[in-house]
């Protein structure tokens, strides 16, 4: 079972997107050459590709200029080879080092168009970083595997035009047409991490 990560970039130091790649690389149970990481910059001065050297795993790179994050994760996707495609923020990381083999356990169950875990976010409330659980999400992205041929076969994309909404346009529509071939791992085993640039973290507004 081949695993593909599309990883978007905009201008984010290499110090905030290498915690995400050390989570990949400190996984156990995993085969390494199953795992493609298709890292996608948006824009702005590129990531040195001599960073990657060292990792277990195949990095390719892609740079086609600023086109926002919606367009780069499709060129992540129309360039994935995997069984399952995952949609990762490049600050973002896995919070156990059995993430990937519990993620693999379930897809060899059956053959589900969807399979995800709850995943923790964290976020400063009242000065205070605090952690929140997200159960039976189908807002974010985060912390879930699309089966790719099903995802191709339904022309499942991400709208390029928006900018905000990205997520919840894509997994409304991915799980309506999955129906019931959707699995959801018990442990959280994914963060979406607090960062103060991010749109979402400047307006808790703008996902509701």
């Amino acid at each position: 079972m081949k695993l593909s990560f599309v990883v978007t970039r905009y201008n984010e130091t290499w110090g905030v997107c290498e915690p995400w790649f050390n989570s990949v690389k400190d996984q156990l149970g995993v085969d390494f050459n199953d795992i493609e990481v298709l890292f996608v910059e948006d824009g702005g001065d590129a990531i040195d590709e001599d960073l990657f050297i060292g990792y277990p795993f195949t990095v390719k790179t892609f740079n086609y200029g600023h086109k926002g994050v919606s367009a780069s994760r499709n060129i992540g996707l129309d360039n994935a080879t995997g069984d399952y495609v995952m949609f990762c923020d490049c600050d973002d990381r896995f919070i156990s080092t059995y993430a990937l083999h519990l993620y693999l356990k379930a897809m060899k169950l059956g053959k589900f168009d969807v399979v995800k875990s709850p995943f923790l976010e964290d976020q400063v409330i009242d000065g205070e970083l605090k952690l929140i659980r997200h159960d039976q999400d189908i807002t974010f992205i985060h912390g879930k595997f699309y089966r790719r041929e099903f995802l191709i076969e339904n022309l499942v994309r991400f709208d390029e035009e928006l900018t905000i909404h990205e997520d919840s346009y894509f997994n409304v529509i991915a799980n309506m047409l999955a129906e019931e071939r959707v699995h959801e791992m018990s442990p959280a085993v994914y963060l979406w991490k607090y960062r103060d640039e991010s749109i979402v973290r400047k307006d808790r507004n703008c996902y509701i």
